[in-house]
């Protein structure tokens, strides 16, 4: 169920997925000093003539940099965030174009973690446990949440019918008529995680299931951020709030019991059981004393090193 103080954000991607690519361009653009405008024209012709993307597509690139929190825009500066930093800009740069699923489950991650603020993306991989659906069975549900918490945020059929475009693009291969995989399948490095698969009918199927290439150190770190943000006083949570609570990894990463099981069972291996879990008498709980003294971003140093 959707928070009562959501706002809602089902536009500004002009219906284009995150291509590959666009990140890094975007933010060493930025970094140089150039912006990225849609109201201005000159920054939108240089832009489009130093990126080589067309007008729409520059009001997308700035939406994916703000949604994936990279780069805190306001209205007189930016400020692009350390991981940005850290992933794409410095002189030892993680993993600037993306040649790790690691760093797209991270991205991922990334893009889905804040529940405050809904877009379909957000809505189906908090929101839903669905596991077979269609685009039109996406707008029902998602308008009928929208209304039941917000009614003054309804957005346009119409335009909550783009915003499944988007993510339905960002995730799912497509598959032509001839049942091979398009070109166009893996212009967005989401569709690489696997969590959206078309089906026959036109329509789609995402299972909660173990994730191999999920890397331990990308779990963790969401794992951590989650903990943090939500019980930041607390030295243990339930199992069934990392499987199923809104922004949880079980949620975002679309985790079966025993993909969840699993990736626990490495982590306590990981942390040498800094991080552990249990299960006795039917009550599962994760535990950690050092919760207050760890640091997300060291898993993500050990990931990258």
């Amino acid at each position: 169920m959707l928070h009562s103080n959501i706002t809602t954000r089902f536009s500004g991607h002009e219906t284009f997925p995150l291509r590959h690519g666009w990140l890094y361009k975007g933010l060493n653009h930025l970094n140089k000093g150039s912006d990225l405008k849609p109201s201005s024209t000159d920054s939108v012709i240089n832009a489009v003539i130093e990126l080589g993307i067309g007008k729409n597509m520059v009001s997308s690139l700035r939406y994916w940099l703000e949604i994936l929190g990279l780069v805190d825009f306001d209205k007189d500066s930016l400020q692009i965030s350390d991981l940005a930093k850290n992933l794409f800009l410095t002189e030892n740069a993680w993993d600037p174009y993306l040649e790790k699923i690691g760093s797209v489950w991270l991205l991922h991650w990334m893009l889905c973690k804040n529940t405050l603020q809904v877009t379909s993306i957000r809505w189906f991989f908090n929101n839903s446990s669905i596991q077979t659906f269609s685009k039109d069975m996406l707008v029902d549900l998602i308008m009928d949440d929208v209304q039941s918490v917000t009614p003054s945020q309804i957005p346009s059929n119409k335009t909550l019918e783009k915003d499944i475009d988007c993510f339905l693009n960002s995730y799912v291969n497509k598959i032509s008529q001839s049942k091979s995989v398009s070109e166009d399948s893996f212009s967005s490095p989401f569709v690489e995680l696997g969590l959206v698969h078309a089906s026959k009918n036109k329509g789609a199927f995402s299972t909660f299931e173990k994730r191999p290439s999920l890397p331990i150190q990308i779990f963790a770190y969401a794992t951590i951020d989650f903990w943090k943000r939500n019980y930041p006083d607390s030295k243990t949570i339930t199992y069934d709030n990392l499987l199923m609570q809104e922004g949880s990894p079980g949620k975002v990463f679309r985790l079966s019991i025993d993909g969840l099981n699993e990736m626990l069972d490495n982590l306590s291996a990981y942390t040498d059981k800094k991080i552990a879990w249990s299960d006795t008498m039917g009550l599962r709980q994760i535990k950690c004393e050092e919760i207050t003294n760890l640091v997300q971003d060291t898993f993500l140093n050990d990931f990258y090193s």
